[in-house]
């Protein structure tokens, strides 16, 4: 601590008391027969209980230093109360910074519009027409390798089957019936690879039908046929019903597609769900933001255009509506295939609560994505084309919060210059001074909003005279802090250390504290240092960005030190005599002055006497009284006052001094420092008085001619 903090409340406990003082002077007229006069000059009891009584406040900083009298030890300790610059909360705001996320979507299949069906046929052999009617020659064994359709499908070129129903029918116009080698009608696919059709034979101006499923299956849009067939042979004239001896017909009854070269009509949407994790173990039911932005990009894989892409935040809302942007499009790899834009969220609530209003942890959101299709037009499609989405989030901070926050960066707090000057003290008193660890403490008192904080203070005591000096010690404390409970933290002996440390390096008492520290809103509990108990906050709690970790500190020093040299001053306040008696003055031969002390204190006294002309302004000193100790119990209280009684003989020029002049009085004080002498310190109760009486005989000679000589 500071030697001017404890001397400044010491010096103004005395000086108050001095404040009350009475002296009294004599009025009186002098015979011309008297030769001797004796006159009260000064006489006052102090009194620290008397003081106490009066005013618990004694020290000139308003009123947040006070004297106060502890009853079980009647023990006077000066107490400084002053609040710390608060520590904003609004830093632990802040979210940590979502990055980038991207996430993509497409579609399972394209749904291609079937096609109109495509035929392929096998004529009569020759010279036969419909309507002939004649005998049947047989037809022996006739492959047909590569069979094409008379037109392609026309709604695509290549395609991908996902899933597709192929239905054919196969008509037979021959009078007799038709064999198929190897029990089976082939279409051959893209690669050549054959889905067979099971068929035997079929009978005379007969059709077979059936339906394939084609998943799996790359089709071009004019698939070939490939079998062998045979027919039997009739005597008998049969008439030909039908324009050929085979008919192929095949027809889609469903087409979806995995890849394809087509004109593909509009799709359903693509619709992107997520919930993005704002950080580790964070629940929010609701927040506002004061400021952040959100970046989105939205990104067509396509190769044609999409519209209309709707993308709402679903947590973030704005007067209740929800974060929305819609835009289109363009086909993969042109301008304007992406959207991004950087969203400034100040203003934006932040609602993450589920049905039942229980915190969540993730941001929710949906794209929707609409695809009109190629516009008749063919494209490539494939389902390895997307629609990519990406958000991300930066200086995301919150004006208002409600939930469970775990912010995971430690917060530091400003440096605080607290000013611990106890008034006067340091003004009137120099010299030494030690401090009990026991009894000279700081505590905080630490209110805390809406969650529990970690924090970790360090003092650092200064002195306002030295303001480049680095002080060899300091006081720090690491301590949870919860909301809405009496938080005090005590330094105790630390800060009792860090002030001796000072005052023994530097020869000063600290006047200053330099407090800094850091803190973690709700940390979890691998933060917290072993030794520290901690239970973290499961439960949602609130805070604004206005709100502060309120500190109040309490010094506490008693009035139990060492002093060295320590002095103040009192007067008699206006001259000894009124100004009819001051004429008369100059009569006076000689003087005696007469000091009666009694010394209460357990400390010795020192005291300078001299008077001031109020006219001159010229000090002349008249006597040093050196008052040992009250004799004190081994505790250090005072068991029995000393007293002592002084004659200080003046003559001639001195004695006449009294004429215009006030008595000063100059107290000087000395107690055991402890360090290095090795005794304790005394300690000061509202028991300890000191008394000052002081009186005089002036001498007076009738024949003025023989004055002085």
């Amino acid at each position: 601590m500071k030697k001017g903090v404890l001397y400044a409340s010491i010096t103004a406990i005395i000086v108050a008391m001095v404040g009350c003082s009475k002296y009294k002077v004599a009025s009186f007229v002098m015979p011309s027969w008297d030769t001797q006069l004796s006159a009260p000059i000064f006489d006052r009891t102090y009194s620290l209980a008397e003081i106490l009584q009066k005013d618990s406040v004694m020290v000139s900083n308003g009123d947040t230093t006070r004297l106060s009298s502890y009853p079980d030890n009647n023990l006077f300790y000066v107490q400084r109360v002053q609040e710390v610059q608060g520590i904003p909360v609004g830093a632990t705001l802040s979210m940590q910074a979502i990055p980038s996320t991207p996430l993509t979507q497409g579609v399972s299949s394209f749904t291609i519009d079937s096609p109109d069906s495509i035929s392929y046929v096998i004529p009569y052999p020759g010279g036969i027409t419909k309507g002939q009617t004649a005998p049947v020659p047989a037809i022996p064994p006739t492959p047909e390798n590569n069979l094409g359709p008379q037109a392609p499908f026309a709604s695509y070129k290549s395609a991908t089957i996902s899933n597709g129903l192929l239905h054919i029918t196969i008509a037979n116009g021959y009078p007799a019936t038709v064999h198929f080698s190897s029990g089976q009608v082939n279409i051959l696919d893209a690669n050549g690879n054959p889905l067979p059709i099971p068929l035997d034979s079929i009978q005379a101006n007969s059709s077979f039908d059936t339906t394939l499923q084609l998943a799996g299956r790359v089709l071009t849009n004019n698939p070939t046929l490939s079998f062998t067939y045979s027919a039997d042979s009739s005597s008998t004239p049969q008439t030909y019903q039908s324009d050929n001896l085979l008919s192929f017909n095949m027809g889609f009854t469903v087409l979806q597609v995995s890849q394809a070269n087509a004109i593909v009509p509009s799709q359903a949407p693509v619709v992107i769900q997520n919930s993005i994790p704002l950080s580790e173990q964070d629940m929010v039911t609701s927040a506002t933001i004061g400021s952040g932005y959100l970046y989105l990009s939205v990104t067509n894989h396509f190769n044609m255009s999409v519209y209309p892409v709707t993308v709402v935040i679903n947590s973030l809302d704005s007067q209740n509506v929800p974060l929305t942007r819609q835009f289109t499009l363009s086909a993969a790899g042109s301008p304007g295939s992406s959207y991004t834009e950087p969203i400034d969220l100040s203003g934006y609530n932040l609602n993450m609560s589920d049905a039942y209003g229980n915190p969540t942890d993730s941001l929710r959101y949906t794209v929707t994505v609409g695809i009109p299709g190629s516009q008749g037009q063919f494209i490539d499609v494939d389902v390895a084309n997307t629609i990519e989405s990406s958000f991300s989030t930066s200086d995301i901070q919150f004006s208002s919060f409600s939930g469970v926050i775990h912010p995971k960066n430690t917060f530091t707090f400003a440096s605080d210059t607290q000013q611990v000057d106890l008034g006067d003290f340091k003004m009137k008193f120099s010299g030494g001074i030690t401090f009990l660890g026991d009894s000279t403490h700081l505590r905080f008192k630490v209110r805390s909003r809406g969650f529990p904080y970690f924090i970790h203070v360090s003092l650092t005591p200064m002195n306002s005279s030295l303001p480049n000096m680095v002080s060899p010690d300091s006081a720090d404390t690491s301590v949870v802090v919860y909301p809405d409970q009496d938080n005090t933290v005590g330094l105790g002996r630390k800060f009792a250390n860090a002030m001796n440390s000072f005052a023994i390096n530097y020869g000063k008492i600290p006047d200053q504290f330099i407090i800094t520290g850091y803190a973690k809103v709700n940390p979890l509990p691998q933060d917290i240092p072993p030794g520290v108990p901690y239970t973290p906050q499961t439960q949602p709690g609130s805070i604004n960005d206005t709100d502060r970790i309120g500190i109040t500190n309490t010094i506490t020093l008693p009035l139990q030190v060492g002093i060295l040299n320590a002095a103040f001053r009192d007067t008699t306040g206006s001259p000894v005599f009124d100004s009819t008696t001051s004429v008369r003055m100059g009569d006076v031969d000689s003087a005696k002055v007469y000091f009666d002390v009694n010394n209460g204190l357990p400390m010795t006294v020192l005291i300078k006497t001299s008077l001031l002309d109020t006219l001159t302004g010229m000090v002349t000193p008249l006597d040093s009284l050196a008052i040992p100790a009250a004799e004190v119990n081994q505790d250090g209280s005072v068991r029995l006052p000393t007293f002592q009684h002084n004659l200080l003989f003046l003559a001639g020029t001195q004695a006449r001094a009294f004429a215009s002049s006030r008595m000063i009085f100059l107290y000087q004080f000395l107690t055991p420092l402890g360090n290095p002498v090795g005794s304790q310190p005394v300690p000061f109760t509202e028991t300890n008085t000191i008394s000052l009486k002081v009186y005089g005989n002036f001498a007076f000679r009738v024949d003025k001619s023989l004055v002085g000589k």
